[in-house]
């Protein structure tokens, strides 16, 4: 993840369970580092942020399975469990937003699903991703075909906007989960989709 912020400073990740904010002149002037929990064995990857009022951050910490709610001081002030199918400190998360609803929006890579949380964590709304017809190929180059699900954004419709990873189609679905729109892998003339990590919606659609 990567935020260009109002003041702008910018929110980058400085190593896989690390972020910060840094000035113009690149002095951190707030980091944080997010460490294992009692309940977690393993190391924490931090693949998705978001800055919130208030100055708190939210983050997805793949390995503690949890959302956390971070402020200026450093405490989190609020904790979201994540429900992980297939735990792994690499691949339980990647994009997560904070809706303005309050409930969370997150992908979870080894699972292939999109979950929506609610603030404590119940499962509000879920998508899991098929192979689309085609047969599960490994790889990440352009031959690569899965379920490992990257990004997804919540429309102003209801619906949601899902870039696939290696499902190498952009879908979006509504609340009953069917498709309603979809680019697959080789519809844009010249420009086929291997891994599509990361999309959002332009203001004309």
């Amino acid at each position: 993840d990567l935020w260009l912020l109002d003041n702008g400073h910018v929110l980058l990740p400085l190593s896989r369970n690390r972020i910060a904010e840094l000035d113009r002149e690149k002095k951190i002037v707030w980091e944080y580092e997010s460490k294992p929990i009692a309940a977690n064995p393993a190391h924490v990857e931090v693949h998705a942020f978001q800055p919130l009022p208030e100055g708190r951050v939210m983050i997805a910490e793949s390995g503690n399975r949890r959302l956390g709610e971070v402020d200026r001081a450093g405490q989190v002030v609020h904790g979201v469990p994540l429900t992980i199918d297939r735990p792994d400190p690499h691949r339980d998360t990647r994009m997560a937003r904070k809706l303005p609803s309050g409930n969370y929006l997150v992908c979870h890579e080894a699972d292939g699903k999109v979950r929506e949380y609610s603030p404590t964590g119940e499962v509000v709304w879920s998508y899991a991703l098929d192979l689309g017809g085609r047969p599960r190929s490994p790889g990440h180059g352009p031959e690569g075909h899965g379920t490992e699900v990257y990004g997804a954004v919540r429309l102003k419709n209801g619906h949601t906007l899902i870039a696939g990873g290696n499902n190498n189609r952009i879908l979006e679905v509504n609340r009953q989960g069917e498709i309603v729109w979809s680019v697959d892998k080789k519809e844009l003339n010249g420009i086929p989709h291997a891994w599509v990590p990361q999309l959002h919606e332009k203001p004309k659609g």
